[in-house]
């Protein structure tokens, strides 16, 4: 079990490397953002990338979940070529139809946006980046499961270093604002989309099966009313804030999810390894055992950066932000575990994906999808942005629940539950101390205070078992030989 766990943890580290490098450069344009753009207009950029997320998810149609089952499953080289050339030209053909038709139409969709034909060049720009976007995406998920984190994680930092270095030069040095962002996009994955063939072309051929076709669209499809609901839960939220409160209300938030974000960076690396790693080892005897063990340990680490991220939110937006955007704090820690919650139910209900019932991924979705807009409905118009968060944690809570009970009916797993939940509480207690109780100030009495509240929870998984001899015993054994 030890060699599979460190297996998973080496992919795991490769692609955090360039996921975290990438976010990192990725969170340097926030303070460039902040600066130069004011809360109205970081609103227009935030929901043009709602848009943009929305049809990224909507023109893939869920293929890849398609292709990574059937490829990793074939025995022959002949039939993992027909799955990867079926599926790369399904959705080249498919996006480079349906994106042009869409910018025939962007004065109309900047009016049922923005209410505003303003934007229309703005939305042109960002949806020529979708068909590259979707090439791109499709060429880090063959090297994924081709089982090369090495080369996904020099394209995936290589894209964000150009985008971000042409961001700059049109934002900051030529001054074209706005549209400066997206046409750093276009041409970044224009380029990259080329390298991620080049890497990946030893896996196509001129091969394509409709049949096949069927089998990955039968596979894949279910799982786009669950991104589709996804997208509902992460981003609807933006649309009924404009309509209520205004642009500016969207851009508070955008910061405000922005900085939650960062939490990401401790999971980004797992979640594009796990998926590879569940599909060859389930069929193993300790299989489950090793499932277990990784569900604490993502318990533990995702729990640590909740309360790292909430109890610092201050601190971390006097960094990135101006003093505009401050009041964005008091949203952070919802998102931040709203987020943990969106990871923890998709990636470990992997009974459904094992059983091939992805069906139950597409109507658990949808049942939380219309929970999610009821309480968007309910919360924003009294509570603005508060509401708004509230509404993402409780859906997004809820259907990662449901989703693990399903999958405990084809899969069982012995998942920790209980002390994991125990964990959380007692964070989230410390969280509540702090935002009622200390100064929101920046005072070295108030920074230590937070410091001694996070070294007094570092003994709790160890209290509550999560954490046993034998991992102690390793984590020592690593200090003596470093």
């Amino acid at each position: 079990m030890i060699n599979k766990l460190k297996r998973l943890l080496k992919d795991s580290l490769i692609y955090s490397l360039g996921r975290i490098s990438g976010s990192i450069i990725s969170i340097f344009l926030v303070p460039i953002y902040t600066r130069i753009f004011s809360p109205h207009d970081y609103g227009i950029i935030d929901l043009i990338a709602t848009v943009v997320a929305f049809l990224n998810l909507f023109l893939l149609l869920g293929i890849e979940n398609g292709v990574a089952r059937y490829y990793v499953d074939a025995k022959e080289n002949k039939d993992k070529k027909l799955t990867a050339s079926t599926g790369l030209f399904f959705i080249t053909a498919f996006s480079f139809v349906v994106i042009p038709i869409l910018i025939l139409f962007s004065k109309k969709l900047s009016f049922l946006i923005f209410e505003s034909r303003t934007y229309s060049l703005f939305l042109t720009v960002a949806l020529s980046t979708i068909p590259f976007y979707i090439l791109f995406y499709y060429f880090q998920n063959m090297l994924k499961w081709r089982f090369q984190p090495t080369f996904f994680t020099i394209t995936s930092v290589g894209l964000l270093l150009l985008q971000t270095s042409l961001t700059v030069y049109l934002v900051v040095s030529l001054k074209i604002g706005i549209i400066g962002i997206y046409i750093a996009q276009l041409i970044g994955l224009f380029v990259f989309s080329i390298i991620g063939f080049s890497l990946t072309k030893s896996s196509y051929s001129i091969l394509f099966s409709f049949k096949r076709l069927r089998g990955l669209l039968s596979f894949g499809t279910p799982y786009l009313p669950l991104s589709i609901s996804y997208y509902i839960m992460t981003y609807s939220d933006r649309y009924f804030l404009r309509y209520f409160h205004g642009l500016g209300e969207v851009g508070l938030y955008g910061i405000g999810y922005k900085v939650a974000s960062l939490i990401t960076l401790l999971t980004v690396g797992f979640q594009s390894a796990w998926g590879p790693f569940v599909y060859s080892v389930y069929k193993d005897k300790d299989g489950r055992k090793i499932f277990s063990k990784v569900f604490d340990y993502f318990c533990i680490i995702s729990c640590f950066a909740v309360l790292i991220l909430s109890i610092f939110s201050h601190e971390i937006l006097k960094i990135f932000a101006t003093e505009k955007y401050f009041e964005a704090y008091k949203v952070i820690p919802f998102i931040a575990v709203s987020i943990v919650a969106y990871t923890l139910g998709p990636y470990f209900s992997i009974g459904i994906g094992i059983s091939k019932r992805t069906i139950h991924k597409g109507w658990t979705g949808i049942l939380a999808a219309l929970m999610n807009i009821g309480l968007n409905i309910l919360f924003i118009p009294h509570y603005g942005m508060i509401g708004a968060a509230i509404a993402t944690i409780l859906s997004f809570s809820i259907l990662g629940v449901v989703q693990m009970l399903i999958s405990q009916r084809f899969y069982p797993v012995g998942y920790n539950f209980k002390s994991n939940f125990i964990m959380y509480f007692i964070a989230s207690l410390i969280i509540f101390i702090v935002y009622r109780f200390l100064p929101a100030k920046l005072t070295f009495t108030s920074i230590g205070l937070k410091f001694c509240l996070l070294m007094g929870f570092a003994s709790v998984p160890f209290l509550l078992r999560l954490i046993g001899k034998k991992e102690i015993d390793y984590i020592k054994k690593m200090l003596v030989k470093t």
